[in-house]
């Protein structure tokens, strides 16, 4: 989306990461300029959220500053992917918000395997929006639409041959997960 918007010469799209520290982010020329944040992040162990140590770890004074000093009063329109901090502070300004993220397709009535209620409660509250448009592999019947994927990846895919009769292997995406 960010070459996208790049080439509209009559857009100014500004752009704010948050949950990682600064030197964490790789692969960040497409948004030329951009700020980071505290904000939140989850702790994982073995592909799955760890809710005690995702509590310690986030400091909600340091977040709540963060939104309070975010000044987006003169914006049209916040896109989220599922960041609590623009969110939140859009939210607070009355500025109207669309989440375009895998995290929404989950507020849609569609298979979950053992989600909790504190799940549901992150997916809900996490990064509120005023808008959301879920990204998953499948629509299940609502305005769900397939992930977002740069043009080349796709074409690169196109080019593999696989039958997963014959192949044994899945590739599952865990970016921040040790191998």
């Amino acid at each position: 989306m960010a070459e996208s918007f790049a080439k509209q010469s009559d857009l100014q799209v500004d752009y704010l990461f948050s949950g990682r520290a600064p030197d964490a982010y790789f692969d960040m020329q497409a948004f030329l300029e951009y700020k980071t944040r505290r904000g939140f992040t989850f702790v994982t162990e073995s592909g799955q959220i760890k809710h005690a140590k995702t509590l310690v770890k986030n400091n909600v004074l340091t977040f709540a500053k963060n939104v309070s000093a975010l000044n987006i009063k003169d914006y049209d329109l916040l896109i989220n992917d599922f960041e609590p901090v623009s969110a939140w502070a859009a939210k607070k300004a009355g500025i109207p918000s669309l989440s375009v993220s895998h995290q929404a397709a989950f507020l849609h009535h569609v298979p979950r395997k053992n989600q909790s209620l504190i799940d549901k409660v992150v997916t809900r509250c996490f990064a509120p929006t005023q808008y959301t448009l879920g990204t998953h592999w499948y629509h299940f019947g609502y305005n769900i639409i397939p992930p977002v994927v740069a043009r080349d990846l796709v074409a690169q895919a196109r080019s593999f041959s696989v039958n997963l009769n014959t192949h044994s292997q899945i590739l599952v995406y865990l970016p921040f997960e040790s191998l």
